[in-house]
This record gives structure tokens, C-alpha cells and sequence, in this order.
């Protein structure tokens, strides 16, 4: 219920903000220029720019994945190595 509240705020929030910057502004890129509403070019903006930081921590998140797995299988090799360790009978060393 919360979070149905907090997504209405920002629902409503998005549509005043729109609504107070509604004129158009000229966008000028290399092969030509078309006009947007502002508050269409700040959306477009803002999703642009979560996609590209999400697409940044994508390889740090799978390098991270990679390593996790790699110490995963490293602490399974040493579990088996101890329960080896441990059924093994200890040997007396004459001196």
C-alpha cells in the first residue's frame, strides 16, 4: 500500500512537472535539429543516463559474480579436502 502511495506522488509530481515546463526547446544534433518538449528532453535525459550507469555496473557486477563463484568452488575443494582430512586415521612418528 505504501509503495502504491509513493508511486501516485510521483505520478502526480511527474505530471506537474510537465505541465510547468511544457515549451518546446530546439535540440540541435550533428545532421540536423528537432524540437522537443522540455519536459519530454529531461525524461529522455534521465533515462539515458540510468541506462548507461546501469550498463557501467553491469561489467563490474559480472566481474564480481565471476569472482564469487571462482571462491565458491575454492572453499568446496577445501571443505572436501578437510572431511578427507578427517577420516583419515592419525599415524604415530616413532622419533
Amino acid at each position: 500500500m505504501l509503495s502504491f502511495i509513493l508511486l501516485l506522488i510521483l505520478v502526480v509530481l511527474s505530471i506537474a512537472f510537465a505541465l510547468l515546463n511544457a515549451e518546446s526547446v530546439t535540440l540541435n544534433y550533428f545532421v540536423g535539429e528537432h524540437t522537443f518538449p522540455l519536459s519530454l528532453l529531461l525524461f529522455a535525459t534521465l533515462i539515458l543516463g540510468c541506462v548507461l550507469s546501469l550498463l557501467a555496473q553491469l561489467k563490474l557486477l559480472l566481474q564480481y559474480r565471476y569472482k564469487i563463484h571462482a571462491l565458491k568452488k575454492k572453499l568446496s575443494l577445501s571443505n572436501q579436502e578437510i572431511n578427507h582430512l578427517r577420516v583419515l586415521p592419525v599415524r604415530d612418528v616413532d622419533p
